[in-house]
């Protein structure tokens, strides 16, 4: 694949009204119109964005760090988290991305967040980008 796109397939989900396209081949650059004009024009991000969390592992109701880089400047993320049966809960509103292409944001991890392999997405409002990180879910105590 060219560069710029993202090579996982899989497919799209959609919760409530944020559309995150999981692991779904998405370009970086993406025709915005211009609402005075109608004009349009190509929006590209200069990287593939990325998402991690710190930690990456606590039990349901705990709190993480989701942080992102490589995404389109003057745009918002949305972070998504997905647990291991595939339960899909929207973690955070329209997270502002800062100039360097940047965005930081402590989330909860769902109450009702099953034991086992989870995954949290971030969304890129513009390019519709949707990387994700592992962040594994363990039992209180453990």
């Amino acid at each position: 694949m060219a560069r710029g796109w993202m090579t996982r397939a899989c497919r799209a989900v959609l919760v409530g009204a944020a559309l995150c396209a999981i692991g779904v081949a998405v370009p970086a650059a993406t025709a915005v119109a211009s609402p005075a004009t109608g004009a349009t024009a190509a929006v590209t991000c200069s990287t593939v964005a990325a998402v991690t969390a710190s930690p990456n592992f606590g039990p349901a109701g705990s709190m993480t760090t989701v942080s992102g880089t490589g995404y389109c400047l003057s745009t918002s993320v949305v972070v998504v988290f997905k647990d291991v049966d595939g339960v899909i809960t929207v973690v955070s509103g329209d997270i502002p991305v800062a100039a360097d292409g940047t965005f930081s944001t402590v989330i909860t991890v769902p109450a009702g967040a099953e034991v086992g392999h989870a995954r949290i997405h971030g969304r890129d409002a513009q390019s519709h980008q949707c990387p994700a990180t592992n962040f594994d879910v363990r039992a209180p105590g453990v």
